[in-house]
């Protein structure tokens, strides 16, 4: 038997621990007894966090369903969000609401639509669904595996995919 493909009790029962559900009832009661923790320097709690995840997504679907609609390159001058945004960072953390409309109103304008049907410069930058999720999942455990010590998953992951 190969030693990857053995697991002992004590593994599974890590993999299955409360900071770690596995079951959709294990999931459902994490969510229900989880305190109200933040995440350091996080004005958003799980809850608004998973609101605002949703809406995220949302936007993101609905951006890359109408895409052929924007133009393809922006229509703006060198310098042009200089005077559109403050010259500082907000002291306070604004409403994510008010953000989400400053990203439409000010930096969608500036944005060159790579995902556009009729952008063909550079390189080709696909994107995909699968992908957009994976790199939110990757976002959330925000490892850097940079070495073996600092994260064996990355490091094993990598590995074997390079070697395929």
């Amino acid at each position: 038997v190969n030693q990857a493909q053995t697991t002992t009790e004590a593994e599974n029962s890590e993999l299955s621990s409360p900071a770690c559900p596995r079951t959709e009832a294990e999931k459902s009661e994490r969510r229900q007894d989880s305190p109200k923790k933040q995440p350091r320097g996080c004005a958003m709690d799980a809850a608004e966090f998973r609101k605002r995840g949703r809406e995220m997504v949302d936007y993101i679907a609905d951006y890359l369903e109408s895409i052929s609609q924007r133009r393809v390159t922006p229509n703006v001058e060198p310098g042009y969000l200089r005077n559109l945004i403050p010259n500082a960072a907000p002291k306070k953390g604004e409403d994510w609401d008010d953000i989400m409309k400053d990203v439409e109103r000010y930096i969608m304008p500036g944005v060159t639509h790579w995902q556009h049907p009729r952008f063909h410069a550079y390189f080709p930058a696909g994107n995909a669904y699968p992908s957009i999720l994976a790199d939110m999942l990757s976002d959330a455990i925000g490892c850097v595996g940079f070495s073996w010590a600092a994260s064996p998953a990355c490091t094993e992951l990598e590995t074997i995919m390079l070697d395929c």
